[in-house]
C-alpha cells in the first residue's frame, strides 16, 4: 500500500510538508500494530452473547396520536367526548387487528406514524413502561391498546426471534464490549504515556486505513 499510495503522491502539496515514503511506511506500519494491540487486548471479552439478551423481535405496529394541533398550532390533548372516541376508535382497530388475517394492510391504512409501521427491536428500544409487555408477544399475536402520552399503539408480533436480527445484534454488542475494553485499557495507558502529533502533517493525509490489515 506504501507504493501505491507514494505514485499517487507525487503530484501533491503533501510533498510540500515533507511526507515521504519513510512516513508513509511508518504511519501504516503503526496503524496495522494498533490494529493488531486492538485484538490483542479484547482477545478475552467475552463474546458469549445468550439468545435472551439479544433476540430481536418482529412488529406490525398501529399508532394513533394521543394528541392535537389547534388553530394556533399548539398541541393539545384530547378531552371528554373527543377522549372517548378517540379511545373507541383505537379499541375498535384492536379488534380489528385481532381478527384480520393481513395486519400489514390494515396498520398500513391507519397508522399515523409510519416510522413505526414496521419495526425490528429488542430490549432497551422500548421505553420501560411497556417494554416487557412488548416483548413478551409470541408470533402472530396482538397487543392490548397501550397509551402513552403522545401515541396509542397496537402492536402485532410477527416473530419473536428474527435470526439475522439477532446474529447482527449479537455482534454489535460484542464489538460494544470490546470498544469499551480498549477505551479502558488505553486511557490507562494514555495517562502515562506522553505523545506528539504533527497535526500539519496528519491533518495534510488522505489515504484509506481500511485497506491496511
Amino acid at each position: 500500500q506504501t507504493e501505491e499510495y507514494m505514485a499517487e503522491l507525487q503530484n501533491s502539496s503533501l510533498l510540500l510538508h515533507g511526507v515521504n515514503e519513510d512516513i508513509v511506511r511508518r504511519i501504516y506500519s503503526d496503524n496495522l500494530l494498533a490494529r493488531k494491540t486492538f485484538e490483542a487486548i479484547t482477545l478475552n471479552v467475552d463474546t458469549d452473547i445468550p439468545d435472551e439478551e439479544a433476540a430481536q423481535h418482529k412488529f406490525y405496529t398501529i399508532a394513533i396520536r394521543n394528541f392535537k394541533i389547534n388553530s394556533s398550532g399548539n398541541r393539545v390533548s384530547y378531552e371528554g367526548t373527543e377522549q372517548e372516541e378517540l379511545r373507541a376508535r383505537v379499541e375498535s382497530l384492536r379488534k380489528q387487528g385481532v381478527e384480520t388475517e393481513d395486519f400489514y394492510k390494515l396498520a398500513a391504512a391507519n397508522t399515523e406514524d409510519s416510522t413505526m409501521l414496521e419495526i425490528t427491536a429488542g430490549k432497551g428500544d422500548f421505553p420501560k413502561e411497556y417494554e416487557d409487555t412488548v416483548l413478551a408477544l409470541t408470533e402472530n399475536q396482538v397487543s392490548e391498546v397501550i397509551e402513552t402520552t403522545d401515541y396509542y399503539y397496537i402492536f402485532y408480533c410477527v416473530t419473536d426471534f428474527d435470526v439475522d436480527a439477532t446474529h447482527a445484534k449479537k455482534e454489535e454488542i460484542i464489538a460494544d464490549r470490546q470498544e469499551k475494553e480498549f477505551q479502558t485499557r488505553y486511557k490507562e495507558w494514555r495517562g502515562t504515556t506522553h505523545i506528539e502529533v504533527n497535526e500539519e502533517i496528519w491533518d495534510a493525509l488522505d489515504f484509506d486505513m481500511e485497506s491496511v490489515g
